[in-house]
């Protein structure tokens, strides 16, 4: 019992430095790689008339490297992600200002982590 407390005690300050983190492409490699969602990107959802209860029409997404922390930008939400989307994020030419993805290609292809 006192082992399970010492490694809770200190895998949890780690969880919030893998969410509020620099780079997460390596832990979502580590962690959705067996099941090939190892690319981490950054969106924000954008909803129907600007109303969170009516629905995302869409996801704003951007590749890893170009996401703000989530303390800085809470709209940054991180995903680790299938190939699928990770090609889409990285072959629009404006990645930078976000790639319009459907939500549901989301909610298939990736796995949200905030």
């Amino acid at each position: 019992m006192k082992f399970l407390v010492l490694v809770t005690t200190t895998l949890l300050p780690l969880i919030p430095g893998v969410v509020y983190g620099v780079d997460f492409d390596g832990w979502c490699a580590s962690h959705y790689g067996n099941v090939g969602k190892p690319w981490a990107i950054c969106g924000k959802a954008e909803y129907v008339n600007d109303d969170p209860k009516q629905g995302i029409s869409r996801w704003s997404v951007r590749p890893q490297d170009k996401c703000k922390l989530l303390k800085d930008d809470p709209t940054a939400i991180p995903f680790c992600c299938a190939k699928s989307i990770h090609k889409i994020v990285n072959s629009h030419v404006w990645a930078h200002s976000g790639t319009a993805v459907d939500p549901v290609m989301i909610k298939e292809d990736c796995h949200k982590l905030a």
